[in-house]
């Protein structure tokens, strides 16, 4: 008895998402309806659906596959006849996964045993198994094929195989995802093309569906170049007289154009066009339409070629138009050629990809094409590249168009947050959390549309609190994560807080700096932990950003106890990976964060812990752990540790860290190369010091460093900051010959700017007072002179173009300071006051600023040194001190000088309300007017430009 494959069919068609006309092909064969109840009366009740059978899937997984064969060990080898076999559903279908155990069951029903009934159900189930659009699904089709291969080779009359069962085969490649999907194909086609040259079977000749599936299953693995070859040997069999592979020459052209479109090699598809073009002069079928130029497009939006793409991309839209209007009503641009170019817009990151793709939503409704979500998706995407309020305003208004349109989804709400989050504004915060709010409106209102705010829409306005610094941003953020979990309770898992989300929240704690931020992220820390060992859901698994964010909070915070816990986070970590957590791996942010922590705290100890870390990165790394790769930070950040300790020693263990960093930049690790930041780590080490030497050596580490550049070992310099660092230590040190040693490195710097004609080592203000300080503080015959002598390079180097040299109160301060403390005979001395007078007189004529408190407290230090004590020296200074009474800047400095310098009686002569009996002057007793102009904070030397 012949029964129906309908209800087969039918199954397929609703379990399978397969079209009624696929269904309509089994009519076409013949196949007869079989309603329940006429099963009923072929099978008998008795053959019901068994409970222990479990129904195939909607998707058909190979899972559903029966171990177990429907039947009975004792059954004959008799023809397998389709009333033998339980095989329908209770809704009058046929379970596909029992009809392909008995298909493929040769144990039980051997090659040459299937009946004409079974057999007449292989197509269909080839058809269902291609439809699962998977690897499972393919290689099912490939063993049911090879299965009535064997029956027709085993002389079973019942069994046939045509070409339209091998193109399921094609076809179930095409569809399956697997990167070797051509190959398969070929293989099949390659069969299908012996049997019938051999005349084995004459029913398999490949047809135009065949070679169009094959070229589909190359593109498929990303092969355009085989797809293209399938292309040419079709093109050649047409022209050897095959014209029944002309009717899908249009669909074989437009699937190899695709191929090499999905690479973004759009020269390449440009040149399958052109031949499609020169065919379709002879050959009216082959006539390329909208989809094909719809791939130009794409392969130039993919192409990487930026405004070269955009444009091109835009040639071929407008060619389309006007292809259109001209009367070829088969090149209508459609909403994918629109959005295809607003998207090689979006790519090309121009300035102009924002107005560019914009005009193109007016071309759209010029020709009646009504703009789709992906159209106007990437004309935000192109205005968002440009990360400006602008851009963010631009997006807002063109979603509101959206909304209005009823085509925006939940992407285009996301898109336009994203654009304020990536913009430098104040109005950044608020502007989100009105879109958040609006998105939150629309659904409530109509459930039915796709913008409810989901984990990422939340997860963005995190991140918006957390850049706005806001007071109280820490509370909002948690709030907004409970509101979020809260959501996640109801029923919305969509909104369900991930890693990422509460790894945002953890960060925000982490830069807040307040008080208690880090004890509340390894809450958090803590209850991502307990959650997950709770429901074992591992979205919501703490990784290594969680860890190490937490381990970041604690190297900001104050509390006395941050390193502790911190370094108990970071053994958190790792106990959590040796458990399986395989996401939270210690990396080496991980490590360079756990070494920060320990030089935040700036103490002996903390130091030799970062050390000790660093040892075991190294350890690790040698091992073969290249995730754990000590890098310029790790090394820097232990330098930094002994340089913050204070420790004696200090200077040689930054240095011993250092060597051993260059000795691994030199075995191959290019990341744990020297930078500037070393450098000059390396060296404060050494002027932090107050051991004899450390001045010369952190010296001779900057002529060293000047060496490599030049030998081409290194391409790091010193530059200014770092070379006046050296000399402002040397006017500090007390030696005997700083003067000489500053500026022997002020003539190093203009020799190095003369040789690289760069300014990057150019001297400035900061360098000139330093050594001019240098030249003050030292020990030496005719300082003086000297420092006189550097001021004047510092006023030609100024009146030459050099901007950064420009003279200030504290260089003119340095040489009286210089003169005050002259040492030598009396010629020597005379001298010195002449330069001081003359000094002084440069400044006050000057437009370098006016002399400060220092600096006339410093010239009466001059007076009282230099001139012999009697009317000269008290008519000098009583000079000097009513000039500085002019100026405002009379203070307790000025005073004391001005008391070492005049007599008791000589004070009482010029204050004679502010002296007491024992001598000394009252500074209450001073009129106000006499110190407005006082800033005590001035220094002799000013902050160093960076």
């Amino acid at each position: 008895m012949k029964v129906s494959g309908l209800s087969l069919a039918l199954w397929v068609a609703n379990n399978a998402g397969l079209s009624t006309a696929f269904v309509g092909s089994f009519q076409q064969q013949g196949f007869a309806v079989v309603s329940p109840a006429r099963r009923m009366q072929i099978l008998g009740p008795q053959h019901s659906m068994r409970q222990r059978i479990p129904e195939c899937s909607s998707r058909l997984h190979l899972s559903t596959i029966m171990k177990e064969s429907m039947v009975d060990d004792t059954s004959s080898a008799h023809p397998l006849q389709i009333d033998d076999l339980d095989v329908f559903d209770n809704n009058g279908g046929i379970n596909i996964a029992e009809m392909t155990q008995i298909l493929l069951d040769k144990g039980r029903n051997p090659p040459g045993s299937l009946s004409a009934d079974v057999v007449n159900l292989i197509h269909p189930v080839l058809c269902a198994w291609a439809k699962t659009a998977s690897i499972k699904g393919a290689l099912m089709v490939e063993e049911l094929i090879r299965r009535m291969e064997e029956e027709i080779a085993a002389g079973n009359g019942n069994a046939f195989l045509t070409t339209r069962q091998y193109i399921v085969g094609l076809d179930a490649w095409a569809r399956s995802g697997d990167a070797n999907a051509g190959v398969r194909a070929q293989m099949i086609l390659d069969n299908m093309t012996f049997l019938y040259s051999s005349g084995t079977n004459v029913d398999v000749k490949p047809d135009a569906i065949a070679y169009s599936a094959l070229i589909n299953s190359w593109k498929q693995s990303d092969a355009p170049e085989r797809a293209e070859e399938v292309l040419v040997k079709m093109n050649s069999l047409i022209d050897g007289g095959e014209t029944d592979l002309i009717p899908n020459r249009t669909n074989c052209f437009n699937a190899v154009i695709a191929a090499y479109a999905r690479q973004g090699n759009a020269l390449k598809a440009e040149e399958i066009l052109k031949q499609m073009i020169e065919i379709s002069e002879s050959d009216e079928s082959c006539q390329p339409v909208a989809i094909t130029y719809n791939s130009i497009i794409d392969a130039w939006a993919k192409s990487g070629e930026k405004r070269l793409a955009a444009e091109r991309a835009e040639e071929i839209l407008y060619s389309m138009q006007d292809r259109y209007e001209g009367g070829e009503d088969h090149l209508k641009p459609d909403e994918f050629s629109y959005s295809g170019v607003a998207l090689a817009w979006a790519r090309s990151e121009e300035p102009d990809s924002a107005e560019r793709a914009k005009a193109l939503l007016e071309q759209m409704e010029k020709f009646g094409v009504q703009p789709d979500i992906y159209c106007y998706n990437a004309v935000l995407a192109a205005r968002g590249k440009n990360n400006d309020e602008e851009t963010a305003i631009f997006a807002e208004e063109l979603l509101d168009d959206m909304v209005r349109s009823g085509t925006a989804n939940r992407v285009s709400f996301t898109v336009v947050l994203n654009a304020w989050k990536n913009c430098d504004s104040k109005k950044s915060l608020e502007r989100s959390k009105r879109i958040v709010s609006r998105m939150e409106d629309i659904y409530r209102d109509d459930p039915t549309t796709d913008v409810k705010p989901d984990v990422f829409t939340y997860t963005v306005l995190i991140d918006l609190y957390a850049k706005s610094k806001e007071i109280g941003t820490v509370d909002k953020v948690e709030e907004l994560l409970e509101h979020m979990f809260l959501l996640s309770d109801e029923g919305d898992k969509s909104a369900a807080p991930n890693t990422v989300t509460i790894n945002s929240v953890i960060d925000c704690f982490a830069k807040c700096g307040e008080k208690g931020a880090a004890e509340r992220a390894e809450q958090l820390l803590s209850r991502m932990e307990q959650m997950y060992e709770t429901t074992n859901n591992v979205s919501i698994r703490p990784n290594t950003i969680s860890y190490t964010s937490v381990m970041d909070a604690y190297a900001k915070s104050t509390d006395k106890e941050s390193v502790k816990k911190a370094g108990q986070i970071f053994s958190r970590m790792q106990t959590a990976f040796e458990a399986g957590n395989l996401n939270a791996k210690p990396n080496l942010h991980s490590f360079n964060t756990a070494i920060n922590v320990y030089v935040q705290s700036g103490d002996a100890d903390s130091a030799k812990q970062a050390e000790s870390t660093l040892h075991r990165m190294e350890d690790l790394y040698k091992d073969g752990n290249s995730d754990i790769k000590p890098n310029v930070i790790s090394y820097t950040s232990v330098m930094q540790g002994w340089v913050k300790s204070s420790e004696r020693d200090a200077p040689l263990r930054a240095e011993a860290v250092f060597d051993r960093m260059v000795e691994m930049y030199k075995g191959g690790n290019e990341s744990a190369k020297p930078n500037m930041h070393t450098y000059s780590t390396l060296i404060s080490a050494f002027l932090k010091s107050s051991k004899q030497g450390s001045v010369q050596r952190a010296e001779d580490i900057l002529r060293k460093m000047r060496q490599s550049f030049e030998d081409g070992t290194h391409d790091i310099k010193p530059n200014t900051i770092l070379i006046t660092s050296v000399c402002d230590a040397w006017a500090k040190s007390g030696e005997k010959l700083s003067g000489k040693k500053a500026l022997a490195l002020l003539d190093w710097m203009t020799e190095i700017c003369d040789k690289d004609k760069d300014d990057h080592a150019r001297p400035n203000a900061v360098t000139f007072t330093a050594v001019i300080n240098g030249w003050a503080k030292s020990h030496q015959f005719g300082k003086a002179v000297q420092a006189k002598a550097v001021l004047e390079r510092m006023v030609s180097a100024y009146e030459g173009g050099n901007e950064d040299a420009r003279p200030n109160v504290f260089a003119y301060t340095g040489v009286l300071n210089a003169c005050a403390y002259t040492i030598g005979d009396l010629p020597d001395k005379r001298d010195a006051l002449q330069i001081a007078s003359s000094t002084y007189k440069e400044l006050c004529a000057s437009n370098y600023g006016d002399p400060n408190h220092v600096t006339y407290g410093t010239f009466l230090q001059v007076c009282t040194n230099l001139i012999p004590q009697g009317p000269s020296r008290a008519s000098s200074v009583v000079t000097v001190f009513k000039k500085c009474i002019e100026d405002g800047q009379v203070n307790r400095l000025v005073i004391a000088q001005l008391e070492k310098a005049l007599t008791s009686d000589e004070l009482k002569s010029i204050l004679p309300t502010a002296v007491s009996e024992n001598g000394t002057v009252d500074l209450s007793k001073l009129p106000a007017e006499w110190t407005r102009n006082v800033q005590e904070r001035s220094r002799a030397t000013p902050k160093w430009k960076s």
